[in-house]
């Protein structure tokens, strides 16, 4: 199994996270084939599992690494088949 050190970029922006994904997790997934991300509203705890995912060298469901209300998501990626992100894509916007 591989455990990724720093899985996530945390940027702030006033009262709001917004999270992507880390340059060196992108480059050890690959592919993403499947990413489900969570509804709009919910309230994540830093810690749970928020986002499942799938691609050609991993399978599994990510970790948020802050707490807060999750005030968007990035539409342009859910559902995402056969394509691959960039670090500078966001995934979810948290509300502190």
């Amino acid at each position: 199994m591989i455990k990724f050190e720093k899985p996530w970029v945390i940027e702030e922006n006033g009262e709001e996270f917004i999270l992507k994904f880390s340059p060196p997790l992108l480059k050890e997934l690959g592919t993403i084939t499947f990413l489900d991300l969570p509804n709009r509203g919910a309230l994540l705890t830093e810690g749970m599992p928020c986002i499942s995912l799938e691609a050609t060298n991993w399978l599994g469901t990510c970790k948020v690494p802050v707490s807060g209300k999750v005030v968007d998501v990035n539409d342009q990626i859910t559902g995402l088949n056969s394509q691959q992100l960039t670090s500078q894509d966001w995934i979810l916007k948290l509300k502190k």
